[in-house]
């Protein structure tokens, strides 16, 4: 059987406490019934407001009534990119399944939707990136070299792939932790692969009261 390498993770400091904390907030909200009611409407009205924080934390901070329009998807460079949040916020239910099998698959398929009206070179679509040069909006600033990166890449698809007893928002955390770490792509757009990413974990857990 192979070693559980994130259940250990449940041992450092404060770690339980927060899940506990995530959990109940989750129970909270799911036990207003009526949101079981609304159906697509409210999954749609999720998605938008998903989509337009995660752009916002990453500079792209356009009025959510925008987002809900279309009119944030204009022919401008925050236009362009703010499309390929919402492609990949989109892309969300397909990924869960993707990433289960081949997390490199599904990462390069993100990649691919969230960046392609913002890169130049379509060829390094879905392809990490060979070496230090990438944008860095959240000013992290320390960036593991391109040889590095991959190894550790690598070593996230088997940690996700291997069976673990840990929660699912603990699984959750280590991807959007590492691919912020990693930055494996040219064109900020980690954060956001991170981010939708740590959803798709709370999806295919599927949390409930």
């Amino acid at each position: 059987m192979a070693t559980d390498l994130l259940l250990p993770l449940m041992d450092l400091p404060g770690v339980a406490e927060s899940v506990t904390s995530a959990r109940e907030r989750v129970d909270a909200l799911l036990w207003d019934r009526s949101l079981r009611t609304k159906g697509a409407a409210l999954r749609k009205d999720v998605a938008i407001q998903n989509a337009r924080a995660s752009a916002a934390i990453d500079g792209i901070d356009i009025a959510l009534s925008a987002w809900v329009t279309g009119d944030a998807f204009d022919d401008s460079p925050i236009g362009h990119a703010a499309a390929g949040v919402w492609r990949l916020e989109q892309s969300l239910p397909e990924q869960v399944n993707v990433w289960a099998v081949a997390p490199m698959q599904s990462l390069a398929r993100m990649h691919s939707l969230v960046a392609r009206d913002v890169v130049a070179d379509a060829d390094r679509l879905g392809r990490p990136r060979d070496s230090e040069e990438v944008d860095d909006p959240l000013r992290i600033k320390s960036l593991p070299d391109a040889a590095s990166m991959k190894v550790r890449l690598a070593g996230l698809a088997q940690v996700t792939t291997t069976p673990t007893e840990a929660p699912a928002i603990v699984q959750a955390a280590v991807v959007h932790g590492e691919l912020v770490a990693l930055r494996p792509f040219e064109w900020a757009v980690d954060s956001f692969l991170g981010r939708v990413r740590c959803r798709g974990g709370q999806v295919e857990h599927r949390p409930t009261p």
